[in-house]
């Protein structure tokens, strides 16, 4: 090509590049320009994403452990869940962990959420069903004494224990997140540090005395062996495999952390051919559902009856309080989404800086909060039980959702009735309203007659449990929570003042007991025997509180007597003072111990016993001052019991047991 071809042709080629640039300017400056807005954009994105990352690292930072330390602590344990949790779902920047709570970091107000919890992260009683081991070989597991069947807990703990055997089994089949939640939760060896469910029985029996607490405490004691008996029973492939100790351990852990998320929703659903039928999509959780209460009596359908039960990891971090401000809720995040989540917000108040943030377990005595979670938390907060069956031993146990108790569901049996029949037979010796002590039938056949059928209606309301113990209202129902479970919220000891409302409303189910106990022949204009006749198959008889003065009378001072024993049982008299001296000083040196706990539950119901006979004594003689001297007879309480041969009648056909209770 020529010279002047090649100019032409450059020519040609700037021109068509300037024509194709549609008048925009090549310099650096201006391209700079153009690009400009893209750049920030881009910037703005990668901040934001920055920002939003900052914040979750932000919330877990406080949870995260250094990797030196020993994950024997369980400090590190539960943080390392936390930490490993939080960066899956949502948790509240404001959290750190603190002796296996939580503590906040800043003010957080009313109303936020502190935990996010999705299903994926639970364990669940349905899933302990669903599981093909617990279904083939522990569904056939009933109760050795009572033939009953087991309870939603039992199952979930023998499925607790079973996933905790295979995770040390095969750990790369389960998710970090539960291998994480695994750790976090006590070893054995951390409850026997301090839950008295797994201490001594002479231990136990030593600090507690013959309290309610410790009737409360051998319940829960007879409950986890009677379940481990049930499963050995049933499987002894499981008791190989599981051991008593491991099972024992995750009992205590659901007994401990449990919670109630309801009835299962529409996204439970399994597929048709686990249930083994062929159904419409919306019949098939139903069908599920009702195939359990027929195999194993566990009714899943019902809000009323709570649903299903779940160990929640996080939710579970929360200690007790009746005063929280902290809530849990179970339901849909997103309303375009199915499934549900567990969701943990501040309720009520704000969580203060560095406090532990308190959740409620529900209203539950001390005697049960110790005898279940293994504390107490010695404010005075919580109601007292009293237990004032001190002659025959209950059969109904009172505990969560009526999971275990001693009577058959299907009703009692001689056995049983036997049993009882020899306590109940020594609330009747004393003979009140008589002019001396009723020798039998011989002498007395209508007093005597009225005394068996006393008797009778005593064992159909023997196992009644309102009709024998009761609640006394919290010594220090308004004070609210320390700023940590570590510390007390006052050093001195909360008391009773002298205020009969402590005793209400449980004091007049006592009174109907005690009405039945002193009712004489000339009550009910004296048709007495005729009327406890007519009444013998109503389950739902009672006196009611429109008797004759005397008769209240007489119950009033029945009552009184029953503190009076109860405070002779606990062997009180005396040692009342001492026993408070002692933990005043365990309150500045040896706050949150063992003992510690277990002398604050013992001294609450010292303290309960002594008031409630106080406070019925004082009724008594502001009402029937006038009954004080030269009262007739009906309006006589004796002191001492009858002789125990002038009751022998009432022991015909008397084939009792003993002993077969406890283990």
């Amino acid at each position: 090509m020529t010279t002047a071809k090649k100019k032409k042709a450059s020519s040609s080629k700037k021109e068509k590049s300037t024509n194709d640039g549609a008048g925009y300017s090549s310099s650096p400056t201006q391209l700079l320009l153009r690009i400009f807005p893209f750049w920030v954009a881009l910037i703005g994105i990668f901040m934001a994403l920055y920002w939003k990352e900052s914040n979750r690292q932000q919330s877990v930072s406080s949870l995260s452990f250094p990797e030196a330390t020993s994950l024997s602590d369980p400090n590190v344990r539960v943080a390392k869940l936390l930490f490993l949790a939080c960066r899956r779902t949502y948790c509240h920047p404001h959290l750190q962990v603190s002796k296996r709570s939580l503590r906040a970091t800043e003010r957080i107000p009313q109303g936020e959420k502190l935990f996010e919890i999705p299903r994926s992260m639970h364990l669940w009683d349905l899933d302990a069903y669903r599981d093909p081991y617990v279904r083939k070989h522990l569904f056939k597991a009933s109760h050795k004494i009572s033939g009953n069947r087991l309870s939603q807990e039992a199952f979930l703990a023998a499925y607790l224990a079973l996933e905790l055997h295979r995770a040390e089994e095969n750990p790369s089949s389960f998710d970090a997140i539960r291998l994480a939640y695994f750790d976090s939760l006590p070893t054995y060896e951390e409850f026997l540090a301090y839950h008295p469910a797994v201490q001594d029985k002479d231990l136990m029996n030593e600090l507690l005395g013959r309290s309610a607490a410790q009737g409360v405490l051998q319940g829960y004691r007879n409950m986890i062996n009677a379940e481990w008996e049930a499963f050995s029973a049933a499987s002894p492939h499981f008791e190989n495999m599981i051991g008593q100790e491991r099972y024992l351990r995750a009992r205590l852990v659901v007994l401990s952390r449990v919670l109630h998320v309801g009835p299962p929703g529409p996204e439970e659903v399994m597929a048709a051919s686990f249930i083994g039928q062929q159904l419409e999509n919306q019949d098939l959780l139903l069908d599920e559902l009702y195939s359990y209460q027929d195999l194993i009596g566990v009714n899943l359908t019902d809000a009323s009856g709570g649903g299903c039960i779940a160990l929640i990891p996080l939710a579970d971090l929360f200690n007790h309080h009746p005063h929280n401000n902290v809530d849990f809720q179970y339901k849909k995040i997103q309303p375009n989404r199915s499934g549900r989540s567990f969701v943990v917000s501040a309720v009520h108040r704000d969580i203060e800086k560095l406090s532990e943030p308190m959740a409620s377990y529900g209203t539950l005595s001390d005697a049960h909060l110790y005898g279940r979670y293994g504390f107490n938390n010695g404010d005075g907060s919580g109601p007292i039980q009293l237990s004032l069956a001190f002659h025959h031993d209950m059969m109904k146990l009172n505990m969560t959702n009526d999971q275990y108790n001693y009577l058959p569901d299907s009703g009692t049996t001689s056995k049983f009735r036997n049993y009882q029949k020899r306590g109940l037979i020594k609330y009747l010796m004393y003979d009140d309203g008589y002019d001396g002590c009723i020798p039998g039938p011989t002498t007395h056949p209508e007093e005597a007659e009225l005394k068996r059928l006393k008797l009778e209606h005593l064992l159909r309301i023997a196992n009644d449990y309102e009709r024998w113990n009761m609640l006394v209202a919290p010594r220090a129902p308004d004070i609210l929570p320390a700023v940590t479970s570590t510390i007390p919220s006052t050093f001195s000891i909360p008391q009773f003042e002298k205020d009969f409302s402590y005793l209400e409303p449980g004091v007049e189910r006592l009174l109907e007991t005690c009405r039945m106990i002193s009712l004489i022949n000339g009550d009910f204009n004296g048709r007495a025997v005729a009327v406890l006749k007519e009444n013998l198959d109503n389950s739902n008889f009672i006196i009611g509180p429109n008797v004759s003065d005397a008769l209240e009378f007489r119950s009033y001072m029945c009552v009184s007597r029953w503190f009076g024993t109860r405070m002779v049982t606990m062997e009180l008299r005396g040692k009342l003072n001492a026993e408070f001296q002692r933990l005043a000083t365990m309150n500045r040196n040896a706050f949150g111990t063992f003992n510690w706990t277990a002398l604050q539950v013992k001294l609450g119901e010292m303290q309960a016993s002594q008031a409630g006979s106080a406070l019925i004594f004082q009724r008594v003689s502001e009402r029937w001052e006038d009954k004080k001297v030269n009262a007739e007879v009906e309006y006589t309480a004796k002191d001492l019991a009858c002789p125990e041969e002038y009751a022998t009648f009432l022991y015909k056909d008397d084939e009792s047991s003993s002993g077969f209770l406890y283990y």
